[in-house]
């Protein structure tokens, strides 16, 4: 008796076929995928690219991979993409970032807000009321630990924050694209400093602001 069609096709077989139709539309990899951004993308379509990267920067390469296929009407994987992403400079390696945010604390930092009592009785517990001294912590964090730390008594002022960024964190950084290259902030004023920012730049390595937190 002759087999039925199907009988010896693997599941792994029919889910990659599957994937392959939803994806591109046949049953057959593109093959886009196996085509260098650089065969691919002329210098109009790359600017393009790059100008919705800057619109929908929050997006997920699969997101932006439609979008361009939209605007373009060019299909693209999301391994080119990235390759391309990594090219700009949009992207970078773990190993070259070095994040920095302040942190405080007074003697009333480890009171706890909540707590557990029987039903219809209150919550009692001693707390520490009086403030005390209050400490900043600077902590430059990279991809291997903390590579400076700096702790001062009271809040951080702009001035004191670039000395923190003069005197121990660009001694330990490299020319970029190299390891711990590529500074991280918030958009706190005391960080938009030009006298530190540009002495970074000028050494061969990069500055980078985190999105404005929103309002809402």
């Amino acid at each position: 008796m002759p087999k039925k069609l199907g009988d010896d096709l693997f599941k792994s077989i029919i889910v990659k076929t599957l994937a392959n139709y939803t994806k591109w539309n046949h049953i057959r990899k593109s093959s886009i995928k196996q085509q260098g951004w650089h065969k691919l993308l002329n210098y109009g379509e790359m600017k393009v690219i790059r100008e919705i990267i800057q619109e929908k920067s929050d997006s997920y390469l699969d997101e932006l991979v439609k979008e361009i296929e939209n605007r373009i009407n060019k299909t693209i994987s999301t391994s080119t993409l990235s390759r391309y992403l990594d090219h700009c400079g949009s992207q970078y390696r773990p190993d070259q970032l070095i994040f920095i945010d302040e942190s405080s604390k007074d003697e009333r930092t480890l009171n706890r807000s909540y707590g557990y009592s029987n039903r219809g009785c209150k919550f009692q517990h001693n707390v520490i009321f009086l403030r005390g001294k209050r400490y900043t912590i600077l902590p430059a964090l990279s991809f291997d630990g903390y590579i400076a730390v700096d702790i001062i008594e009271g809040s951080c002022n702009k001035e004191r924050f670039k000395d923190f960024i003069l005197s121990k964190v660009i001694p330990q950084m490299y020319l970029f694209p190299g390891p711990n290259s590529v500074l991280i902030m918030d958009n706190t004023k005391i960080h938009h400093n030009n006298d530190f920012i540009n002495i970074i730049q000028e050494l061969g390595g990069k500055v980078e602001f985190l999105l404005p937190y929103s309002p809402n």
